[in-house]
């Protein structure tokens, strides 16, 4: 792809270095070479099995911080750039910092150029206006976690947010339609009951999304290890912001989710 830089320096833009995901897993390859994918209906095209008789990739294993290190450094930077929509738990520069989110964390793992556009107490609706429209090419991958602060802030029920979501999702895959989109839920601790139920609603319908569109979903929802109070905690800043030990985790999450599904970038 033809790298251009993309100006956003206002909006928490971070430059990364990034990871390939070797091409003989990816289903682009195999098109190029006249494989073809699985019809897995549950799985995004760039998400599709290798075909029959195609080299099977490596046991994926947890790898630890070093060898990510080792392997960002030794792999050449992506041509594609990822992007980072949604609100203050992907922003964090409060936190953690511009380097401590988990978008710049697992931009550096990826060897990916990273341009954060999340904006803290974005809505829905303000991420789909103002964020989407900077996707641009080349870009790789996009991750989204919106719809915190609609929920949070405003108590919103979810039913009212899911309908802006659902456009965010389809313009960022237009947005960027040779690389990959994915979904986050949101950390959901039982300490704020005022919003647990909402914020367990929207996650329940966010996987339900994710299943219908065929879509990748890392759900840090279902990580224990970030809902269990009290606060401050070891992970967490607050009930719904993971501190710099914290960000850490989110981001080795995301890496491991990534190489896992062998998601094109």
């Amino acid at each position: 792809m033809r790298a251009r830089a993309r100006r956003c320096l206002a909006r928490g833009a971070l430059r990364g270095a990034g990871y390939r995901i070797p091409a003989g897993v990816l289903v682009l390859a195999l098109a190029a070479c006249g494989g073809t994918a699985s019809s897995d209906p549950g799985l995004e095209p760039s998400l599709q099995a290798a075909p029959v008789g195609a080299a099977a990739p490596a046991a994926l294993a947890p790898r630890s911080a070093a060898q990510r290190v080792a392997a960002a450094n030794a792999a050449p930077p992506h041509d594609g750039i990822y992007y980072a929509l949604g609100d203050s738990v992907a922003n964090n520069v409060e936190v953690a910092g511009t380097s401590g989110s988990y978008p710049a964390l697992l931009g550096a793992d990826l060897v990916m150029k990273t341009i954060n556009l999340a904006v803290p107490g974005d809505r829905a609706i303000a991420v789909l206006d103002d964020q989407v429209p900077e996707i641009a090419s080349p870009c790789g991958l996009v991750t989204l976690q919106v719809g915190g602060p609609d929920l949070i802030d405003d108590l919103a029920p979810a039913a009212s947010v899911e309908p802006t979501f659902a456009l965010v999702y389809e313009r960022a895959k237009v947005a960027c339609p040779d690389g990959t989109v994915m979904i986050s839920t949101y950390i959901n601790n039982a300490a704020q009951p005022a919003v647990h139920e909402n914020i367990a609603a929207y996650n329940a319908w966010l996987r339900t999304f994710a299943k219908q569109n065929a879509a990748s979903l890392e759900d840090v929802a279902e990580d224990d290890r970030f809902n269990d109070p009290p606060f401050p905690s070891a992970l967490m800043y607050n009930w719904m912001h993971p501190n710099k030990a914290g960000m850490k985790l989110v981001a080795e999450d995301w890496y491991s989710r990534i190489e896992s599904l062998n998601v094109r970038l």
